[in-house]
């Protein structure tokens, strides 16, 4: 097992579509720090990150839209959108950049709302985890990576519960199978907001390959604030804000298959101050 000191600052849910699992034996792009990086970059943003970031930001423009003209007139904006905000129409906005959320004219918390979190690509510098298969094994895939947008349904299904439904690309690059997310909200200070996130799902790939995945026990759990970080310039560093996204408790498994065979695998623990992952290859 290896330990690392596992902080994320994330400042939008992107995604990029590409195919590059790697054959076991001997190729030399199959090594302890491609199968982590393929299992936390690629299968933990689809099952974990951006699960949670659609909910946050869904829930940051109920308040929002929840607003009167008049109310919305004298909203401060930078709160909760540092981005930027612009109207698509009465029921939607989009976040310059980040995100476009289309409600569907309630509430995101009652039961049976079904919004849609539509994510902007071509932002891939804003988003640590959401290299899809870029640097697996075949590190050299490198260069022909596409990137996609990324289009999330989330229901609620109960007060502070939802279920990430489904999820396309504008290209069929990637598939998806069998995906189960459920996002649960546990806590809301004002100044952070805890998630709870149960899920399991599929990524299939070339040549037989696919990876299996899925939180153990009670799910992981994830802590969203809003944070500050210094851009130095060349006459004095300007500060900027920046949505924070940290994993604190919980295990997430990745096993991936050729066919019926398995040939490797990645559990990563999550506690407050790191991550340990026990992975297949030394």
């Amino acid at each position: 097992m290896k330990r690392f000191c596992n902080i994320f600052a994330v400042l939008a849910v992107v995604a990029a579509a590409s195919s590059c699992l790697a054959k076991k034996g001997n190729s030399p792009f199959r090594s302890n720090y491609s199968i982590m990086d393929y299992s936390e970059s690629e299968m933990g943003s689809i099952y974990l990150f951006e699960p949670v970031m659609a909910v946050v930001l869904a829930r940051d423009a109920d308040v929002y839209l929840a607003l009167t003209d008049e109310e919305k007139e004298n909203y401060d904006t930078s709160e909760r959108f540092p981005e930027g905000l612009r109207h698509i129409d009465a029921n939607s906005i989009n976040i310059p950049g980040l995100a476009s959320i289309y409600s569907d004219g309630g509430r995101f918390d009652t039961p049976g709302a079904e919004w849609t979190v539509r994510a902007n690509p071509y932002a891939l510098t804003m988003w640590n985890y959401s290299y899809r298969g870029s640097h697996y094994y075949e590190a050299y895939h490198y260069g022909s990576t596409t990137y996609y947008p990324v289009k999330v349904q989330v229901k609620c299904v109960s007060a502070g519960k939802w279920t990430v439904t489904s999820r396309s690309f504008d290209d069929d690059a990637m598939a998806f199978a069998e995906d189960q997310i459920t996002v649960s909200l546990d806590s809301d200070t004002g100044e952070s907001s805890s998630y709870t996130v149960v899920s399991a799902g599929r990524a299939d790939e070339d040549d037989g390959l696919h990876a299996e995945c899925g939180t153990s026990g009670d799910g992981v759990r994830l802590r969203y604030s809003m944070g500050t970080v210094e851009s130095p310039g060349e006459e004095s560093a300007a500060v900027m804000r920046v949505r924070m996204l940290k994993p604190y408790s919980g295990k997430f498994c990745v096993t991936f298959y050729r066919g019926n065979e398995q040939v490797d695998h990645c559990y990563i623990t999550y506690t407050e101050d790191s991550a340990e992952y026990d992975v297949s290859v030394d």
